[in-house]
């Protein structure tokens, strides 16, 4: 039995398909990239596009007192010491811009009231099955 085999020439491989392998995507399109997307499902594919509770970024909409320096708090504990501290501070400092870019390209994140939709990070931590 022969074997088929495909071959691809690519400046960049995303590998996902969910909002960060997007984003990863246009940007690098954006600079002149030839990009390649693989994902192992129909487009759009990953957890962005199956999350149900909204999105998590500190603006401050599910409680007042969020903040980027609490939202790294909470995904340093919730990691249970296996993050990388230096880069959920890179996350954590830069996602607010990112979402907010996202939204402009049209990206259908989840909205109440004109505000993203947030629960507390404690909550997403509850299996829902």
């Amino acid at each position: 039995m022969a074997s088929e085999r495909n071959e691809f020439v690519t400046d960049v491989l995303v590998v996902g398909s969910g909002a960060a392998g997007a984003m990863a995507a246009i940007k690098a399109a954006v600079h002149g990239a030839k990009v390649l997307v693989a994902t192992k499902g129909p487009y759009p594919s990953g957890n962005s596009s199956i999350a149900g509770f909204g999105f998590g970024a500190p603006f401050g909409h599910a409680d007042s007192r969020d903040n980027p320096q609490i939202f790294f708090e909470d995904a340093v504990q919730a990691g249970q010491g296996l993050c990388n501290e230096k880069l959920v501070k890179i996350y954590t400092s830069k996602i607010i811009e990112l979402t907010k870019e996202m939204d402009s390209w049209g990206i259908d994140l989840i909205k109440e009231n004109g505000k993203f939709s947030q629960i507390p990070w404690q909550a997403t931590l509850i299996p829902v099955w």
